[in-house]
């Protein structure tokens, strides 16, 4: 999708719990600098994909690409680059459940900090636009829970949650696990294309995610499984078959040191009919 900017002036979503004035998303702006010295009255949540300078500490410093910050109404909003343009995805709102999911989270204002990513934050700026178009069917209830979201999302991308940071190679190995798990997999082939050895992939990988790659994906082959065989009409045979195992034993042993309980065992059982007195007999 291209950028965009929009402001909604008369916005149907102007309350004490949630108001929100303007959202963009991907916005390009040419080289400019740009200062605000009291802010705009409201709060300001920026994501720059660029360097730009920021204020920080009383002066102008330059940041990396990849860099966020969260203005409180009244704060000085100085950002922008004289020398080249750049991109940023922002929202201007205000209200309690704003100022809430600040002071939950403990997101830092008025100071710059590194992003890991900007997907969440991307998502957030859509989801909240989407619902501000709707017009008079707007709703403000959904606007400030994207809105909390948006707060949480700039938490999480900052590192304040205290996770570890997936390397690309190691996330793009995860994305590929994730939709081929049904397929046999190897070690040597999910190490090859992170680009590292198959001791430094596994100590990576359970670093960053907590459990190992091939545990990731016997996760995901049960976790459908356990979805199957809420059909009843589907065999345990075909089950098996459809998340990647031929051998229906070994399927089912691994079934139950992964979830506890046969796979028969998580099957809803069929009500019994009650047998009807004849009205005659």
């Amino acid at each position: 999708m291209d950028g965009f900017k929009r402001f909604y002036v008369g916005s149907p979503i102007r309350t004490d719990e949630i108001t929100v004035r303007g959202v963009g998303y991907r916005e390009r702006m040419r080289p400019v600098t740009i200062d605000r010295p009291s802010g705009t009255g409201d709060w300001l949540f920026m994501a720059f994909y660029d360097p730009v300078l920021l204020w920080r500490a009383g002066r102008p410093e330059r940041f990396a690409g990849k860099t966020g910050v969260a203005w409180a109404p009244g704060d000085r909003q100085y950002y922008g680059n004289p020398d080249r343009g750049f991109a940023h995805t922002w929202m201007h709102g205000d209200g309690r459940r704003i100022r809430d999911a600040i002071r939950a989270v403990g997101l830092p204002v008025g100071t710059p900090f590194p992003l890991r990513s900007l997907d969440g934050i991307e998502a957030c700026a859509l989801a909240l636009h989407r619902e501000m178009e709707t017009g008079e069917r707007a709703d403000a209830v959904v606007a400030g829970n994207v809105a909390e979201n948006l707060v949480r999302e700039f938490w999480r991308a900052g590192g304040f949650d205290g996770q570890p940071v997936a390397p690309e190679r190691i996330a793009a190995v995860r994305r590929h696990i994730e939709t081929h798990y049904r397929e046999p997999l190897s070690l040597r082939e999910l190490a090859r294309q992170a680009g590292c050895s198959v001791p430094h992939f596994c100590a990576e990988f359970k670093r960053v995610y907590g459990f190992s790659a091939l545990d990731y994906a016997i996760r995901l082959r049960m976790a459908e499984a356990v979805h199957c065989l809420r059909d009843v009409n589907m065999p345990v045979a075909e089950v098996a078959m459809r998340v990647g195992y031929e051998d229906v034993c070994h399927f089912s042993k691994l079934f139950k040191r992964h979830v506890g309980v046969a796979p028969s065992a998580t099957r809803a059982p069929k009500k019994k009919r009650k047998k009807e007195k004849h009205p005659l007999a």
